[in-house]
C-alpha cells in the first residue's frame, strides 16, 4: 500500500521541540512519510538566551535537483517559519517543481511570537509572505499573522466572531481556499481558532485552555496534525478540532509532567493518541 509522502519545509532545531523535530514525529505518527528540507540548523529554539544557527540555504536546491533526477512527487507540501526572503524563494521553488492540482500544500505564515510580529519581518517581508500564501491550500495564521498578511490593525483583545470572519474572508481573497486562524484571544483562560472554507464560506469555531506560559513549537505541532488530518480525508473544520484536541492532550500531559517549558512539549509519550485520528 502506496504511503503518501510530505514535504516538510523548515528549520532543524535541536535542542528545545519545535520545527522539524516535532513535524516529523507527529506526521510520521499519523502513517506518512515525511521527507523534511531544513532551511537552517540552530543548536536550540528561541525561548534560551543563546542560539547558535547555521544557513545551509545553497544545499536546498541540489536537494531538490536530486529528487527530481530520482522522480521523487510528494502529496503534500507543508512550510513553517522563514527567516528570509531566499528561505521564501525556496518554498516557491518546491511548490513550483512538486506540486500539481491535487498536492495539499500547508503554509504556516510564523511571523509572529508570543502575539509579538518578529523583528525580521519588515514590510517587505510580509509582502512577501502574501505572495507566498496564494500558493496555499491551506494556511494556519495566529490573529496577530491574519492582521499583518491583511494589512489590519490589531483587532480588540477578545475579537468578536465577525471580525475574524471578515479576516478570514480576507485572507481567503488572498487565494488559499482554507484558512485556520488561531490564538484568538476568549478570555482570560480560554483560546479561540476559527477554521474556514472559502469556497463554501462555512465555518467553525473551537475553544481551548489557554497556556499561561510561554511554548515554542504550538503551531508547529498543531500545523502538522492539521496536515496528517487533512490527508487522511477530513473536513478543514474537523482537522482543526482534531488538531486542537490533540494539542491540549499535550498540553495537560506536559503541565502535569512539570517539565522545563523551553523544552517544549512533551510530544513522545502522546504520539499513541494520534493512532485515533
Amino acid at each position: 500500500m502506496f504511503t503518501k509522502r510530505v514535504l516538510a519545509i523548515h528549520d532543524l532545531c535541536s535542542f528545545g521541540r519545535c520545527s522539524l523535530t516535532a513535524v516529523v514525529p507527529v506526521i510520521s505518527a499519523m502513517g506518512f512519510q515525511v521527507c523534511p528540507l531544513p532551511t537552517s540548523l540552530s543548536s536550540n529554539n528561541i525561548t534560551y538566551p543563546t542560539c547558535y544557527s547555521s544557513d545551509v540555504l545553497p544545499d536546498t536546491r541540489l536537494f531538490m535537483e536530486k529528487w527530481e533526477e530520482i522522480g521523487c512527487s510528494y502529496q503534500a507540501i507543508y512550510s513553517g517559519f522563514l527567516s528570509d526572503f531566499q528561505q521564501i524563494q525556496i518554498v516557491r521553488e518546491a511548490i513550483s517543481r512538486f506540486s500539481d492540482e491535487d498536492t495539499l500544500v500547508v503554509i504556516d505564515p510564523v511571523m509572529s511570537f508570543d502575539d509579538h510580529p518578529l523583528p525580521s519581518y519588515t514590510p517587505d517581508m510580509i509582502e512577501n509572505m502574501r505572495s507566498l500564501i496564494r500558493q496555499a491550500t491551506v494556511i494556519t495564521p495566529t490573529l496577530m499573522e491574519a492582521c499583518m498578511l491583511t494589512g489590519t490593525p490589531v483587532v480588540p483583545s477578545s475579537p468578536s466572531l465577525k471580525d475574524v470572519l471578515r479576516l478570514c474572508h480576507l485572507l481567503s481573497s488572498l487565494g488559499p481556499r482554507y484558512i485556520v486562524i488561531t490564538r484568538i484571544p476568549a478570555s482570560d483562560i480560554k483560546i479561540n481558532s476559527v477554521s474556514f472554507d472559502g469556497l463554501t464560506h462555512t465555518y467553525d469555531e473551537c475553544r481551548i485552555h489557554r497556556t499561561r506560559k510561554c511554548i515554542d513549537g504550538l503551531n508547529d505541532l498543531f500545523a502538522s496534525v492539521l496536515t496528517g488530518a487533512l490527508l487522511r480525508n477530513h473536513s478543514i473544520h474537523m482537522a482543526m478540532r482534531l488538531s486542537l484536541d490533540f494539542l491540549s492532550y499535550a498540553l495537560d500531559y506536559t503541565r502535569q509532567a512539570g517539565s522545563d517549558a523551553r523544552e517544549g512539549i512533551q510530544i513522545e509519550p502522546c504520539l499513541r493518541q494520534l493512532l485515533k485520528i
